[in-house]
């Protein structure tokens, strides 16, 4: 379900335009390396200067504009069940699943294992019950498959576990081709996936300023097949990034606007989100810091500069430091998620379920942060005021000393105004007590057994099913057969 947000804003419009001018003359002056022929080539046929030897291409201020231009400014991502069709644009707010972690933490010993496809697909599953949750990247990237196809297998559990829409990864054009084959299977075939996209891909310029090969020729793959791109930034301002915010936002600016034009050239109209989830380093230990305050500052500027180009936002929000649910990620979580939404950042990811630097997953902290975004969905639509909900007519009929539970405009405005708690206790401490004396983390664990062990999704077909194994194990023989020789 979407939020609209836009509320909160961290930057003026003198302050958006002077990032963008700077960010112009970045990508002028300086330039960026491409490490892509044919990227480079079309760019040279745009019109820009282009050094092949140094792989450098200084962009002019109309090519950004036209790339800028051409996007979409309304990208519908779809769901194998269409009830879960997302629309993105405007100040429309979504919440989503996370993806990067290579670690669980396991529910009954509460230390870090190693990360398998089982996990990727109850996390999935998981994602698929959660009413708050819009959309998954499926939480971890498994390891006990062969990392060479693991976006194969990726996409392989996605495409079994839920009926949501998925973000993915693919490990250049070869990997994208293959994901897409295995999509399309599902969706119906290669021109019905163009009209319903299951699946988002998302890929990462290297900062600082580089497009490196995989990544843009994945990219070019993609934009062919017209699939959505998510150009994610993951800057590192002190490291690999100026320590600034506003240096940083110039140069995640330039990377970002200068993926979306390469894509633009491959395939005009191709859907395109700017992705923005760059955050500090910490100067005392090297590590970076990602449930800082300016993570949400950086979070919501980049906001602010995609709705200012008018390109769906992709952001990231309740990341943590911390190792475990407690009191830390809770705090650092939920600041970050109320700022984005208030923002109106498009798609926030990250949203649930990780922690300890975005590498570890926990089934539990999904549970418990799909509560929290359900209480931040509810701050973002904000206070509803009209004749009906002034109630001068209620006040007057119960007048002084009475009450209003009797009244039939309590029964029918409750649910409309009011958000029932799914995972928050709200009783007395003795009623507490006598339930248990459960904290959060135990009630969600108990919540993820439930779901678990109830949920089911609408199955794929069988023949299906055999045919996306069969496309798993293919790739593998060819890539295995590829590294002997």
């Amino acid at each position: 379900m979407a939020v609209v947000g836009g509320k909160f804003e961290v930057l003026t419009s003198q302050q958006i335009e002077q990032i963008h001018q700077a960010t112009l003359q970045v990508l002028e002056k300086t330039g960026i390396r491409v490490k892509s022929d044919v990227a480079l080539h079309l760019l040279e046929e745009a019109g820009a200067d282009v050094d092949h030897n140094t792989q450098r291409a200084r962009i002019h201020d109309y090519l950004i504009e036209e790339g800028v231009r051409r996007a979409p400014k309304s990208i519908r991502l779809c769901g194998r069940d269409p009830r879960n069709d997302l629309t993105v644009e405007g100040k429309r707010s979504y919440f989503g699943l996370g993806g990067s972690g290579i670690y669980m933490l396991d529910a009954e010993t509460r230390r870090r294992r190693v990360a398998t496809k089982r996990d990727l697909e109850d996390s999935c599953l998981l994602a698929d019950a959660l009413e708050n949750i819009d959309f998954l990247m499926g939480l971890i990237i498994p390891q006990d498959v062969d990392q060479a196809v693991w976006d194969r297998h990726s996409a392989d559990a996605k495409l079994r576990s839920t009926t949501k829409h998925s973000f993915t990864g693919a490990l250049g054009a070869d990997g994208a081709r293959d994901v897409l084959r295995m999509v399309a299977l599902v969706a119906g075939g290669e021109e019905e996936l163009r009209r319903r996209p299951l699946f988002s891909f998302i890929l990462c310029p290297v900062s600082p300023l580089t497009h490196d090969a995989r990544n843009t020729e994945t990219a070019i793959e993609l934009a062919k097949h017209g699939a959505p791109i998510i150009w994610a930034c993951e800057a590192i301002s002190g490291a690999t990034a100026p320590v600034t915010l506003a240096g940083t936002l110039v140069q995640q600016n330039a990377e970002v606007l200068s993926g979306v034009l390469i894509a633009q050239l491959v395939n005009p109209g191709t859907p395109v989100f700017y992705g923005a989830v760059s955050s500090p380093m910490d100067m005392r230990n090297g590590n970076i810091a990602l449930g800082v305050p300016e993570v949400a500052l950086l979070g919501v500027a980049a906001s602010q500069l995609a709705h200012h180009y008018g390109i769906p936002m992709y952001s990231t929000g309740r990341i943590t430091d911390s190792k475990v649910p407690d009191a830390q990620s809770a705090y650092e979580k939920a600041l970050q998620q109320v700022l984005l939404g208030l923002a109106g950042g498009n798609l926030i990811h990250n949203a649930a379920g990780m922690l300890d630097k975005m590498i570890t997953g926990s089934l539990e902290q999904m549970v418990i942060d799909d509560e929290v975004i359900g209480m931040v969905k509810r701050i973002i639509k904000g206070i509803d005021v009209s004749p009906e909900t002034l109630a001068l007519d209620v006040i007057d009929r119960v007048g002084p000393s009475g009450n209003f539970l009797a009244q039939r405009h309590s029964r029918e405005f409750y649910l409309r105004e009011h958000r029932l708690p799914g995972l928050s206790d709200t009783n007395t401490r003795e009623m507490w007590e006598r339930l248990g004396s459960k904290d959060a983390v135990a009630r969600a664990g108990e919540k993820v057994k439930e779901i678990l062990g109830s949920h089911s999704v609408k199955p794929l077909d069988d023949g299906i099913k055999l045919e996306l194994g069969r496309m798993v194990k293919e790739a593998e023989k060819r890539l295995s057969a590829q590294r002997t020789h």
